[in-house]
């Protein structure tokens, strides 16, 4: 789970290009698996965009996102 204000296409090709990213790691270790992108939740405002963010992470747990970042979005949690 992540957030961006730029279009879903271009930071889902950044994510699968980039080495570092959580997403390019995940696609190598399930080599041939489908990947799909979906828009959870939509804010033209970035605080409002962060707190979703926040509130999805606490809420599904994905294994993707890690502890630091969780505890950098706590601070958006009531």
């Amino acid at each position: 789970i992540g957030s961006t204000i730029r279009q879903l296409h271009i930071r889902a090709k950044e994510h699968m290009n980039t080495s570092t990213s959580s997403v390019f790691k995940h696609k190598l270790i399930c080599l041939g698996s489908h990947f799909s992108f979906k828009i959870l939740a939509q804010s033209s405002e970035a605080p409002i965009l962060r707190l979703k963010e926040a509130m999805f992470i606490k809420t599904m747990r994905p294994q993707l996102n890690n502890k630091l970042e969780y505890e950098a979005l706590q601070h958006f949690l009531f």
